[in-house]
Formats: C-alpha cells, structure tokens, sequence
C-alpha cells in the first residue's frame, strides 16, 4: 500500500506517526534487544513464526 493510500484511510494520523517514531526510537536506541518486522510481509511474518 503506497504512503498516501494509508494515509487516506487512517483514522488518526497523528497517532500513526506518533507511534511509527516510537517504534524508529526503540529500533534505534534496542536494536540489540528488539527486532521490529511487518506482519503484512509475509516473508517476515514467516522468518518470526516458530516452527509447528
């Protein structure tokens, strides 16, 4: 989904992006503690789900 259709249908973008800078934050000051992926990838989804 490109940048501007998810804006389009985000009910508070403000908070949106409040919290995409949360996220960028603790990446950046716990990347050795946290690993933040997209669970609409499911190449990522898949490389974080245990194995059956």
């Amino acid at each position: 989904m490109c940048l501007a259709t998810e804006r389009a249908v985000m009910l508070d973008w403000r908070l949106a992006w409040t919290n995409q800078r949360r996220l960028a934050t603790l990446v950046q000051e716990h990347s050795h503690d946290v690993r933040v992926f997209s669970a609409h990838d499911p190449t990522e989804l898949a490389a974080f789900q245990p194995e059956a």
